[in-house]
């Protein structure tokens, strides 16, 4: 229904001209968006002593049963992926000239709300680091699950 004094072609014109508004203002942000260079990601300091990142059980108990005997260690690298995130596996396993060539991460059968984004990130690595095997070990009442 027009408003009081507003023809229909008024009430036609004003909705167009909304319309061509909000594309514009969609058109000009999104080419905004586009243009800005990607943030710096900021430097973190490793935690050494009292804070310091340690496995918690259930990667203790994997690192145990399936890593003995190799050169492992927890939480060594960060995944830098084409999108911008990071991404840090649980366990790193290194060949004898201390390249890696190995990946894991550790879950629990508890699911986490993280568990999601760690797991997006894992498979995103797969695709972008072919160099390197990825390893996703869930503990259930079974025993260990490899994918």
């Amino acid at each position: 229904m027009p408003m009081k004094g507003w023809t229909q072609d008024d009430v036609d014109h004003f909705n167009a001209a909304k319309a061509a508004h909000a594309k514009a203002k969609h058109t000009k942000r999104k080419q905004s968006m586009n243009a800005m260079p990607p943030l710096a990601k900021p430097k973190r300091k490793a935690k050494v002593g009292k804070g310091a990142q340690v496995p918690n059980k259930t990667e203790a108990e994997y690192a145990k049963l399936f890593l003995a005997g190799t050169d492992h260690r927890f939480q060594a690298l960060t995944f830098q992926m084409k999108n911008g995130l990071s991404y840090t596996a649980d366990w790193i396993v290194f060949d004898l000239n201390g390249v890696p060539y190995w990946a894991i991460e550790c879950k629990g059968s508890h699911r986490f709300h993280s568990q999601g984004r760690a797991r997006l990130a894992f498979s995103q690595c797969v695709i972008e680091y072919a160099g390197i095997k990825f390893t996703w070990a869930t503990k259930t009442k079974e025993g260990w699950v490899h994918e």
